[in-house]
């Protein structure tokens, strides 16, 4: 039934016409998609099944089983019609971009709409936090190719944009609606001089903010208050779950977008270090202990991260790893290095001069823990040249200790 919808879109040419094919809606997909006869009752036991999960306080469990099947459900039907987004930067389609943007907007996310009314309707689990869990990896990866597309197809795209908000209305799902009315802004679709934040631009996304102030709101409530559920919501405990795992979810997809993998690792820290430093700042930490610690785990691992991605190339350069039997091979050998190491530098420092660290003493980590590896290593190897060259050292060496330093403290001055 799926299937026979989305060939109906696939069939049309939609680059050369700017036209978009609109499937007829069919209210029964949901039940026609997991009923096989008059008889079968596989969405009743469905449904059935999530409520008595719920019931026996397996809401998490429930939740992340149902959300991984239908994640790969999606993955399965755009992979059967060739439309996999994980290729499509790199076969640079623009048919196979739009035409995925379609079955998503147009028939999967409606119809993932639909399944997750209908199957948490009746229990504590929301269904929009179902919803946005499934789609948020597909959406996000669409939503950053559609620049590709600007030039093409701008009215058609402006009308899917549109479609694409209308799906995403939720609590939970209002980040990706956000997301698409930037892309909206980004296409000129949308007449205002607001400044339009893309992603990967190492700032926040909105779901950071949304965790961040939960964890602010609901820091003065007791242990017991938040694993309580109130007339049919889901408890605190249960919102902070649901909400970490948007947020993690969001910055694994997001960072994918990023230029290269250190500039990922940077809009992570940015992200991550925004919660530490708000949650610590305003004494927040007693409810949210576990997960914040975790965070700040996470924290230490990505910077380790940005600074072997970044800076383990120019260190290797800086071994002295030469034959010092043959002095003037070594000479040279070192001569040929600094060269290198100069280069690279000026390359690393201009490039990152550029990018944004929000919190002060994140900056200032990051560029002492910098200097603590880079200027013992170069102070050693200028020492060493020195040895072979003496005073015609001087006519290689283009940065002193103090220039590199300089040039260090320079790194992440952008204010976005």
């Amino acid at each position: 039934m799926i299937s026979k919808h989305v060939d109906t879109c696939l069939k049309v040419n939609i680059v050369d016409t700017d036209l978009i094919p609109v499937p007829q809606r069919d209210d029964n997909l949901v039940l026609d998609a997991l009923q096989f006869g008059d008889d079968d009752n596989t969405f009743d036991d469905l449904r059935e099944t999530a409520k008595l999960m719920v019931m026996a306080g397996f809401q998490e469990e429930c939740c992340a089983a149902y959300c991984s099947w239908r994640r790969e459900f999606l993955n399965e039907t755009l992979s059967t019609f060739g439309l996999q987004v994980q290729d499509i930067h790199k076969k640079d389609k623009a048919q196979c971009l739009i035409k995925a943007l379609i079955v998503a907007v147009r028939i999967l996310f409606p119809y993932e709409r639909r399944l997750c009314d209908r199957v948490f309707g009746m229990s504590n689990i929301s269904s929009d936090f179902a919803f946005t869990d499934v789609c948020t990896e597909l959406a996000t990866s669409l939503l950053s190719t559609v620049d590709t597309l600007a030039d093409l197809i701008p009215h058609a795209l402006e009308e899917l944009m549109y479609e694409f908000e209308t799906l995403f209305f939720g609590k939970y799902s209002k980040s990706l609606k956000i997301d698409a009315r930037k892309v909206r802004k980004s296409l000129g679709i949308l007449m205002d001089s607001e400044n339009v934040l893309t992603y990967c631009g190492h700032g926040l996304l909105p779901v950071t903010l949304q965790l961040s102030n939960y964890i602010r709101d609901n820091s003065i409530q007791t242990a017991s208050d938040l694993k309580q559920d109130s007339d049919g919501m889901l408890s605190p405990s249960m919102q902070l779950v649901m909400l970490t795992r948007l947020f993690e979810r969001s910055l694994k997809v997001n960072s994918k977008n990023c230029n290269n993998p250190t500039s990922g690792y940077v809009f992570i820290l940015n992200n991550r270090s925004y919660i530490h430093r708000d949650a610590y700042m305003h004494q927040q930490t007693s409810n949210f202990y576990f997960w914040l610690r975790k965070n700040k785990t996470k924290i230490e691992k990505y910077l380790q991260l940005y600074r072997k991605s970044s800076w383990t190339k120019i260190l290797n350069i800086l071994k002295l790893d030469m034959d010092e039997s043959e002095p003037n091979a070594a000479a040279e050998l070192m001569k040929d290095k600094l060269r290198s190491f100069n280069e690279h530098f000026y390359d690393i420092c201009n490039d990152q001069s550029t990018w944004f660290v929000l919190d002060k003493l994140l900056r200032k980590r990051m560029i002492n823990s910098i200097e603590s590896i880079l200027l013992p290593a170069y102070g050693n190897f200028i020492g060493r040249l020195q040895d072979f060259l003496g005073n015609h050292a001087y006519e290689f060496i283009k940065y002193g200790i103090i220039d590199i330093q300089d040039r260090l403290n320079n790194l992440f001055l952008v204010t976005e």
